[in-house]
């Protein structure tokens, strides 16, 4: 519904607008994707929501049906979503073509749901790179990062890049940037980092991602940490 949330906004706008005659005008925008007879009951199917949210119970297990026949015309069967995400698991699994790099694929996509001008979601985990929530932690072996919540937005962390390890030179160089807890990655150079190696030029910083100019895939690079955050605790 996510693709709809304009039209709500406009009837909190207009309290005079009707909910029912807003969605059946988007279901007949996609009437070339929509039989008619889906049609007819998915207007049976809002009407009968209608009808619920006023009070009016008597046909709510039509108008469960008629929902399932819609989600399952627009999102696929339940045969539909399981195939699509063994698909997209195999994708992860043939792009594993490095021990350094595990892709993840993410989102409605990766879970199965074939929606229309959906985006498609993937994390990438720089594995040799160790996080933990502790120095003692810190493998002198491997370039590795200690995460803190001090001084930290809620729910946000900082990763530090700890003194003393041999990597934590390169990593200052590329990465880092000054704050109280010491020096600690950069969102924007992390990710600056990575888009040199795109081969597409228009790309750019999508919130925590790296997207191309039409959005179609939002790029995440991540790290998994070692221990169980103790933001996460609760």
């Amino acid at each position: 519904m996510f693709q709809y949330r304009g039209e709500f906004e406009e009837i909190e706008e207009n309290e005079n607008c009707n909910l029912l005659s807003v969605l059946e005008r988007k279901l007949s925008e996609e009437r070339h994707v929509c039989s008619h007879q889906l049609r007819v009951e998915a207007y049976q199917m809002l009407k009968l929501m209608t009808d619920f949210a006023a009070g009016e119970t008597q046909g709510t297990q039509c108008s469960s049906l008629f929902l399932y026949q819609l989600l399952c015309h627009v999102c696929g069967s339940a045969d539909d979503i399981e195939g699509t995400r063994l698909l997209y698991k195999l994708l992860d699994d043939c792009t594993k073509v490095s021990c350094q790099y595990t892709n993840v694929s993410s989102g409605s996509r990766a879970e199965g749901l074939n929606l229309p001008d959906c985006d498609y979601d993937i994390m990438t985990i720089i594995e040799h790179i160790v996080v933990s929530a502790d120095s003692s932690f810190v493998d002198d072996s491997k370039p590795s990062l200690i995460y803190k919540i001090e001084n930290s937005y809620p729910d946000f962390a900082q990763l530090i890049i700890p003194p003393g390890n041999c990597f934590s030179e390169d990593l200052n160089r590329i990465w880092s940037v000054d704050s109280v807890n010491g020096p600690v990655v950069s969102n924007r150079r992390f990710k600056e980092y990575f888009m040199k190696n795109y081969r597409d030029d228009k790309i750019r910083i999508h919130g925590p991602c790296i997207s191309p100019e039409d959005e179609s895939v939002d790029h995440l690079l991540c790290f998994r940490s070692q221990t169980w955050p103790t933001i996460s605790s609760q």
